[in-house]
Formats: C-alpha cells, structure tokens, sequence
C-alpha cells in the first residue's frame, strides 16, 4: 500500500476538519445539548464525524489509484 505525499497529506487533514467542524456546526447543538444526548446519538455523531473526516483521504488515495492505473495501462 502507498503513502500519500506529504503536501496532499497535509490539504486532506485541512479540508477533513473544516468538514467536521462544518457538520459539527451544521447540527447546531451547544455543549449542553451534547451532554445531554443518549449514548446512541453520541456514537453515531461520533462516527459520522469519523467518516467526515476520513472522506478526503479516500477520496484522494482513489484518485491517486485511478491515476496510477490509466499511467500503467498507456505504458
């Protein structure tokens, strides 16, 4: 498996908590309220947070192996 190179490593961190910050302020809920919340609600806010994060790295790591394989495939 390969690494990511560090600059589009660096723009996935980037846009990965701009996009959980913007859930997270979409929701709307105030620190309060997250105190407040079951225990299911708080998973489930917990893993699309997770995923919301994690989205700009596998959308780059497909991109990286779309690419690699139209490279190989023209050689």
């Amino acid at each position: 498996m390969f690494s990511l190179p560090e600059g589009i490593r660096r723009v996935c961190i980037v846009v990965g908590l701009i996009a959980v910050i913007g859930w997270l302020f979409f929701i709307g809920k105030t620190p309060l309220q997250w105190l407040d919340m079951r225990l299911d609600h708080l998973a489930y806010t917990a893993a699309i947070s997770l995923a919301a994060y994690l989205s700009p790295f596998i959308v780059c790591r497909i991109v990286i192996w779309v690419k690699d394989g139209f490279t190989k495939a023209a050689n």
